[in-house]
């Protein structure tokens, strides 16, 4: 993978690097892990690149007492070995 000036990963770049591990990634572990901040735009790029990804919908209470709702993604790494995306 590519550096940017720094030559440090791009928040892209270790997103992508964290996903292919095949564990779900959420909002709260793609900030705390690469500093990303708009997951879903991350995957979008990932998806219109060909990488097949699965969304599972995680419901968890919210410091107020309701319901609430967050995605976690998990990106299919065989796939995009056999697809030669990687």
């Amino acid at each position: 993978m590519e550096t940017n000036k720094k030559g440090k990963l791009t928040q892209k770049q270790a997103l992508l690097k964290l996903m292919l591990k095949g564990k779900p990634v959420d909002f709260i572990k793609a900030y705390q892990l690469t500093g990303c901040t708009k997951l879903s735009t991350r995957v979008s790029e990932f998806i219109n690149a060909g990488f097949r990804i699965d969304k599972k919908v995680i419901a968890h209470e919210t410091r107020y007492g309701t319901k609430g709702y967050h995605f976690s993604y998990t990106l299919d790494a065989k796939h995009a070995k056999k697809s030669k995306l990687i």
